[in-house]
């Protein structure tokens, strides 16, 4: 009897060791319950088009961008973007290094302008006129009634071994926020409403993997003790 007594026992400690190590174990997965922290968007005007105009990389800025404050709108005038970039793509990919032409890259940016990245090794090819036909492949496929002139950033960029656009030209600090491209693939990016590149972005969510369930652990130990004051006697 008392073999079976110490079978049982051995049976209930090992059950509740178990139960214990999955209380310990449990996670509270956030990421997948709370969708990740939305990036604040900046308010909207001319004078971010003003301030990149100094900038060394910058090869032209054209267009304007409205005064926007409002969430909604901001989010309104970024699908405008991406349509526009959408419909220009087939004549822009004609363009791209592969294809015999000086682009490297284009896209949008959530500060609100369309990029466009023109590989700084042809500098010789790229004039004034090589620029305004570049923005009326854009411009033409631009829908909105208050602003006739969609925004857009011309600028350098270079390629390494791999073809692939180096972020070391960056222009300070809005690079982080590219949208959508073409063979734009740089690291540092961020994705707001949606993208073909892979991208790395810092929520802000605390990370609250490692909690456990409050005083189920006492509670085993409690359970435990009244079972071998049972057992014996």
């Amino acid at each position: 009897m008392k073999k079976r007594k110490t079978i049982f026992l051995a049976m209930v400690l090992f059950l509740l060791v178990q139960l214990s190590g999955f209380s310990s174990g449990y996670t509270m997965n956030s990421t997948s319950d709370n969708p990740p922290e939305q990036l604040q968007i900046p308010d909207y005007g001319q004078y971010i088009l003003n301030d990149l105009e100094n900038d060394s990389s910058v090869i032209a800025v054209m267009g304007e961008i409205p005064e926007i404050k409002q969430d909604e709108k901001k989010e309104e005038w970024l699908q405008q973007l991406d349509r526009c970039i959408n419909q220009s793509s087939n004549e822009l990919h004609l363009q791209m290094k592969e294809n015999g032409g000086l682009l490297l890259g284009y896209g949008y940016h959530i500060y609100g302008y369309i990029v466009i990245d023109i590989d700084s090794d042809q500098k010789e090819r790229v004039d004034d006129d090589v620029i305004n036909d570049l923005y009326m492949m854009v411009n033409t496929n631009w829908i909105n009634q208050s602003v006739s002139n969609v925004p857009v950033v011309f600028r350098w960029s270079i390629t390494k071994n791999d073809d692939a656009v180096d972020d070391s030209i960056e222009l300070d600090p809005v690079d982080s926020g590219m949208i959508v491209g073409e063979e734009i693939n740089q690291t540092n990016n961020t994705n707001l409403l949606g993208g073909d590149e892979n991208i790395t972005n810092e929520t802000g969510i605390d990370d609250i993997s490692s909690k456990t369930t409050p005083g189920f652990t006492l509670f085993l130990l409690i359970l435990c003790l009244c079972f071998v004051i049972l057992l014996n006697s």
